[in-house]
């Protein structure tokens, strides 16, 4: 089965983007919020990837998500939504989102300035070990 791909110019995407801001904006537990991925970066996209961080851990992470993704695609509809919780992300999928995502919602720059540096700093330090590693396993000159 193929993916529908979307095409929106930028007063469509940003419509969109305003419409997810609204949502997010209305969710306590949400201290910020990232549009990311082929909606951002491509002129077509088959989804609007959002990432968000929470003040607070959920218990079912998986069920918040899906919780999520339902509320945001009620909102953009006829557009699919896909959520992800930074705050137990992988170290590259949050550097990918701080990299090319742009932020929706903020309720608090303070922690969002301070999660980026320190998925900055944590994706940099590593970096050395993954180039390390790469060469080794795949003997590439990455």
């Amino acid at each position: 089965m193929q993916t529908k791909r979307h095409n929106l110019d930028k007063t469509g995407r940003q419509a969109v983007q305003d419409r997810l801001k609204k949502v997010l904006e209305k969710r306590p537990e949400v201290c910020f919020g990232y549009v990311h991925g082929s909606f951002v970066s491509d002129d077509a996209f088959a989804d609007v990837d959002v990432a968000v961080f929470l003040y607070d851990r959920p218990e079912t992470p998986l069920q918040y998500e899906l919780a999520l993704e339902s509320a945001l695609m009620e909102a953009v509809h006829p557009y699919q939504a896909d959520v992800r919780i930074l705050n137990s992300a992988s170290l590259s999928f949050r550097y990918q989102v701080i990299k090319g995502g742009i932020p929706l919602s903020v309720q608090d720059d303070e922690r969002r300035t301070s999660f980026q540096e320190a998925t900055l700093a944590d994706y940099f330090d590593f970096a050395p070990f993954r180039a390390m590693y790469l060469r080794e396993t795949l003997g590439t000159g990455v």
